[in-house]
């Protein structure tokens, strides 16, 4: 958890961190950020896309009779079927659905309406003037033996929000390490630590876009405990001028010294800090 503003004031004043070493500090997630921020835009428009084949493939005039209802308290009457459409925007294992259309009396009334299912072999025997029964409530009505087909549209949404919600947590991820790092920058103290290792991690595309050097390294606690942490930089200097057993300069949390990041000599120069407060820390 960071510190409050009240409690790193209680420390220090911030120092001042240069726009240039705040996009670096983006750099060092650049992948991760940009992964995160493609995911959610995919997902936005995967969801505009479904949506839109939705309305295109479905049939808002089509009766939606409460199955399970009528199915259950309805009445039974003989229907007659006017007319049989193939549905042949839908495919389901290269076979569709259909609408059958049907009239029925009910209440001295005769009542025409539409019903859509999905069995091809039943589809293949039925023609138009068959009997079919009918089950129905008030309004409404089913074929019964046959329940209502829609296709499960609503799976598309669902993935969208899925991978917007990989997309979310990814690039949360990479906003908290930002936030973490920059609040080192200006308030961590300078401690000295011994380089472990030093490893390139190679970016993507001609320019190698991402590419950091990942430092391991170890220090001390005020309590003397001893700490491993690691740190991404895009100061590619550290690969040349240091090897391991030499002494680097990190940042280290006032609030908790278990949290750190490495802290590049050319940070020094770009920031203009002070460096009576770097003397005698390394």
């Amino acid at each position: 958890m960071l510190p409050n503003r009240s409690t790193r004031h209680k420390y220090q004043q911030p120092r001042r961190v240069k726009f240039k070493s705040k996009i670096d500090l983006l750099k060092r997630k650049s992948i991760q950020g940009a992964s995160g921020i493609y995911l959610i835009v995919f997902s936005i428009f995967f969801a505009a896309v479904s949506i839109s084949i939705e309305r295109s493939l479905v049939d808002r005039t089509l009766p939606k009779p409460d199955y399970d209802r009528i199915r259950e308290s309805g009445r039974t009457t003989n229907g007659k079927i006017i007319s049989i459409d193939i549905v042949d925007n839908i495919t389901v294992n290269e076979q569709h659905p259909a609408i059958i259309a049907y009239n029925y009396r009910a209440d001295n009334r005769e009542i025409q309406s539409r019903y859509q299912i999905f069995s091809p072999d039943k589809i293949a025997s039925m023609k138009v003037g068959d009997e079919v029964q009918v089950k129905y409530l008030g309004n409404e009505s089913i074929i019964d033996g046959f329940e209502p087909y829609a296709f499960p549209f609503y799976i598309f949404p669902l993935a969208a929000l899925a991978i917007s919600i990989v997309g979310g947590v990814m690039l949360l991820r990479v906003i908290g390490i930002y936030l973490k790092e920059l609040s080192l920058y200006r308030y961590g103290k300078v401690c000295s630590a011994e380089l472990i290792s030093v490893t390139s991690k190679s970016g993507s595309g001609k320019r190698k876009f991402g590419q950091t050097i990942m430092v391991h390294y170890s220090y001390k606690t005020s309590t003397d405990k001893k700490v491993t942490g690691e740190s991404l930089t895009t100061d590619r200097s550290v690969l040349n001028g240091k090897k391991p057993g030499d002494n680097i300069r990190i940042f280290v949390s006032r609030d908790d010294e278990t949290v750190s990041c490495f802290l590049p000599d050319i940070e020094l120069k770009r920031n203009d800090w002070r460096m009576e407060e770097f003397v005698g820390k390394i």
